[in-house]
């Protein structure tokens, strides 16, 4: 089914790309654009990868506004702010090479934009280069500091992985407050007990907490902070992945860089926590848990 999707999405696409092809303005001085070291015959390259699989949605000027784009409720990415959502450097950074790269090859979950993993690896770094021409400015900084997996300290304990969702719980709805944005999934008075382990004095909530809320990016989308128990992750929800998301931050949006801010344990411990929710997705019980987190609504009305 998966499969079938990106195929249907692939063929509505390709229409506007080829249309936008014949459009295109075939005299850029690539080496104008270009703010990194790369060959001429990279970017070549690049800009006909681009002007095939990428042009119809992300358009011409790389802006987002390709043909294809106003069939889609969240526009396709914007390449001229340089700025990448899903990166290996705190959100806000200028991001690696290998970042660019990764979204091209994974594409994005729960979005218009599919994997390219049949691309050769060739293409996917021309198409990289070329995509940096599109903001030269924040290219001609040099990259972000990469963030690096700590060791997990509950590897191979199932006892201690356990309670690491616990410890990720108590991080999520205490330190972090991670229910401004995504719903919380505790009870006022459990949320409270966390916050006085911290220090903080308790405090009355509304009736949003157990609601997703919704903010907006850099680029003018509204987007939603997702709820685990029902919105498939963007970026995938393995432990590795998740560990670097809650690390880096998501640029362009609300989603705060942790790093350096939470000790190594309490990073892993969240990751734990996010996980146990959003593998429920789809099961039995995750619909058991997620009834069970919308009755506890009742505690505030």
């Amino acid at each position: 089914m998966k499969n079938s999707n990106r195929f249907i999405l692939l063929m509505f696409v390709l229409p506007f790309v080829m249309l936008s092809c014949n459009e295109y303005t075939e005299d850029i001085d690539l080496k104008m654009l270009a703010s990194v070291d790369v060959t001429e015959e990279q970017l070549i390259d690049g800009r006909e990868a681009y002007q095939t699989y990428c042009i119809g949605c992300h358009g011409e000027n790389g802006d987002g506004k390709g043909p294809a784009s106003k069939f889609f409720v969240i526009q396709p990415r914007d390449f001229t702010s340089g700025v990448y959502k899903f990166a290996s450097v705190a959100a806000g950074e200028v991001p690696h090479d290998v970042d660019i790269y990764n979204a091209i090859d994974r594409g994005l979950a729960r979005s218009s934009m599919p994997s390219w993993k049949f691309l050769s690896a060739n293409t996917k770094n021309a198409l990289v280069a070329y995509l940096k021409t599109f903001s030269p400015d924040t290219f001609s900084e040099p990259p972000g500091a990469r963030l690096s997996i700590p060791q997990n300290p509950f590897a191979g304990d199932e006892e201690a992985e356990l309670e690491a969702v616990e410890q990720g719980k108590a991080v999520y709805h205490g330190f972090t407050a991670c229910y401004s944005c995504h719903p919380s999934y505790a009870s006022p008075d459990e949320i409270n007990s966390y916050r006085e382990d911290i220090g903080q004095p308790a405090r009355k909530y509304n009736i949003d907490l157990y609601e997703e809320k919704y903010s907006e990016t850099v680029w003018g989308d509204t987007i939603v902070a997702p709820d685990f128990l029902k919105r498939k992750l963007k970026n995938g929800n393995d432990l590795q992945t998740l560990l670097m998301t809650i690390q880096a931050g998501i640029g362009g949006t609300a989603m705060p860089s942790w790093a350096g801010i939470l000790p190594d344990e309490d990073l892993w411990a969240m990751a734990y926590f996010v996980r146990s929710l959003s593998i429920q997705q789809g099961t039995p019980q995750g619909k058991i848990s997620y009834k069970e987190n919308q009755e506890l609504k009742k505690e505030i009305e």
